[in-house]
């Protein structure tokens, strides 16, 4: 199967980039793969675990890009 023409995607396949605190590995993940953290006074956050060293990584909402 191949696509023929990209479709918007959905919010679960937005990713964002970021480096990791603890090791500085830098990590590119979807939204599905963290689990919504709620809301903080700076706004929503999701928690991503760092495949490399397994510290949790607190990531703002507006960090996801489609």
């Amino acid at each position: 199967m191949r696509i023929i023409k990209k479709g918007k995607g959905s919010l679960s396949d937005k990713s964002a980039r970021f480096t990791c605190k603890k090791c500085g590995a830098l990590i590119e993940a979807k939204k599905s793969e963290g689990k919504y953290g709620g809301e903080q006074k700076d706004g929503f956050y999701y928690k991503m675990i760092c495949p490399q060293c397994k510290t949790p990584n607190y990531i703002a909402e507006e960090m996801f890009q489609l």
